[in-house]
C-alpha cells in the first residue's frame, strides 16, 4: 500500500519515516511487506491509511502545476486524513489518535458481535424503514453515501437479518470486512474515551476549508473539531451531503487520494456536473491537468484572489502620488501575471504566488490597512486558495 509513490517520492519518504517515529513501529514494513490480515487490524489499518493518504496529498500538491484544494474532505478516517493536511492536526498527533481510535472501535464490542453491511439499489428511506421494523435500536445506518447507497451496521445476526429483508426488495447485499459495528451507538464508550485523547490534542488554525463528516458542511472554526470528530464516532457519516454541498459551491474538480477510484465512481454514478479524478492514476493526472489548462481563467488561484482582495479594500491613502506608486502599479503587475497566466495556460508557480502575495502586501500597506485587517486578508487568501497547503514559504511574507 503507497509503495510504488514510496519509491519514487522523496515527499513520501519522509512522511512515512515521520510516522514510524511517531508510532515508534516500522510504517514502511507494515504497508509494504505485511499479510492483508495484519494490515486489517482496525488499530494498524487506520494509521497506514492515514499514512498513505498524507503522503499521496503532500506529493502531488508539491508538484508544479498544480491546483490548490478549496475544500478538503474525508470519509470515516478520512476525515482525520483531511484536517491533518489542511494542517488543524499535527500528523505526529493524527496518527496516535487514529491508532488508539481504531483500538477503542475495537473494543468497544467483542469480535463477532457487531458488523457492517453496505446496502445498494435501495433508497434510503426504505433502509431506515427496514432497520426500525426488523431490528430497532440494534442496527443503524452507518453512512448516507449515494441516493441509493447505505451502510448499515449493528449486532451481527440483526445485521444479517436485515441484509436478507434488504435483498428480498432487490437490494445488491454486502458484508464489510470490519469486525465492529462504527458510527453507531455502540461506539459510545468507544467515544467517551476518545474524547479525552481528542481535548489533549492540539488543534492549529485551519488552512483550508474541511468538512465535516457530521453535518456534511465545512467547520466553521476551530472549536468545532473536537465535538465533530466525537459525534463523528456514535453517528452516521453524512457523505452525500458533502457531495451535494461541494456541487452546490461550485466545485468542479474532485481529485481522490484513496484507492480504486471510489469517489471518482460516486461522482459518476451520483450524475453530477463535476469532473473526477484519482491520485493513483496516471492517466487521470494527465486528463486533471490538460483540463486545468483550458479553464485558468475561471479558477480561483492566490494571483486572482490577491486581485479581488485588492479591488475590494478601503484605501485610507489621500496621497494621490503614493497612492499611484503604490496601489495601482502592483495592481497592474498583478493583473499583467493574471493575463500571461491565461495567456500560457497555466497555473502560477511558487516564485510568482510569492511575488504576488508581496505585492498585495505593499498595496494594503499603502492603503494604510490597520495590522489586524491586513492579517484577515491574508487568512483570507490563505485559507480560500488552500495556497499554504502548496507554498508553505508564502506564509514567511512578514505583516
Amino acid at each position: 500500500m503507497g509503495k510504488p509513490l514510496f519509491e519514487t517520492s522523496a515527499i513520501a519518504r519522509e512522511i512515512y519515516e515521520q510516522a514510524s517515529d511517531a508510532l515508534h513501529m516500522d510504517m514502511k514494513k507494515l504497508c509494504f511487506e505485511e499479510s492483508a490480515t495484519t494490515l486489517e487490524q482496525t488499530e494498524l489499518a487506520q494509521p497506514a491509511i492515514l499514512t498513505t493518504s498524507v503522503a499521496a496529498f503532500r506529493h502531488y500538491t508539491r508538484q508544479e502545476g498544480w491546483p490548490c484544494p478549496q475544500y478538503l474532505a474525508g470519509h470515516s478516517l478520512g476525515e482525520y486524513t483531511a484536517l491533518c493536511c489542511a494542517g488543524a492536526l499535527d500528523l505526529g498527533d493524527a496518527l496516535r489518535l487514529v491508532r488508539q481510535r481504531g483500538k477503542l472501535m475495537q473494543e468497544a464490542v467483542p469480535v463477532g458481535k457487531g458488523s457492517m453491511a453496505a446496502i445498494n439499489d435501495l433508497s434510503t428511506t426504505v433502509v431506515e424503514e427496514i432497520c426500525r421494523r426488523v431490528a430497532p435500536d440494534t442496527v443503524w445506518i452507518a453512512a448516507y453515501n449515494l441516493d441509493k447507497q447505505v451502510t448499515i451496521a449493528g449486532y451481527t445476526e440483526q445485521v444479517s437479518a436485515v441484509m436478507q429483508q434488504c435483498s428480498a426488495q432487490g437490494a445488491e447485499v454486502m458484508q464489510l470486512k470490519v469486525s465492529a459495528p462504527f458510527h453507531t451507538p455502540l461506539m459510545q464508550p468507544a467515544a467517551d474515551l476518545l474524547l479525552e485523547l481528542l481535548s489533549a490534542a492540539t488543534i492549529s488554525p485551519l488552512q483550508c476549508a474541511v468538512l465535516s463528516n457530521g453535518t456534511g458542511a465545512p467547520y466553521a472554526s476551530e472549536t468545532e473539531i473536537v465535538n465533530g470528530l466525537y459525534r463523528q464516532m456514535t453517528n452516521p457519516v453524512q457523505w452525500l451531503q458533502s457531495l451535494d454541498y461541494l456541487q452546490q459551491n461550485g466545485v468542479g474538480y474532485f481529485i481522490d487520494a484513496g484507492p480504486r477510484k471510489l469517489l471518482r465512481n460516486q461522482v459518476k454514478n451520483r450524475g453530477m456536473k463535476v469532473k473526477a479524478y484519482g491520485m493513483e492514476d496516471k492517466t487521470d493526472i494527465k486528463a486533471l491537468l490538460e483540463n486545468v489548462k483550458e479553464n485558468i481563467a475561471a479558477l480561483p488561484t492566490p494571483v486572482s484572489k490577491a486581485m479581488a482582495i485588492a479591488i475590494s479594500t478601503k484605501n485610507w491613502n489621500e496621497d494621490e502620488e503614493s497612492y499611484e506608486k503604490s496601489v495601482i502599479l502592483p495592481f497592474r503587475e498583478m493583473k499583467q501575471l493574471q493575463e500571461k497566466l491565461e495567456q500560457e495556460r497555466r497555473l502560477p508557480q511558487s516564485d510568482e504566488v510569492k511575488r504576488s502575495c508581496q505585492q498585495l502586501l505593499q498595496l494594503l500597506q499603502a492603503k494604510r490597512l490597520p495590522v489586524q485587517e491586513m492579517k484577515a486578508c491574508f487568512r483570507r487568501l490563505y485559507f480560500e486558495t488552500g495556497a499554504a497547503l502548496v507554498w508553505p514559504e508564502i506564509k514567511e511574507i512578514q505583516l
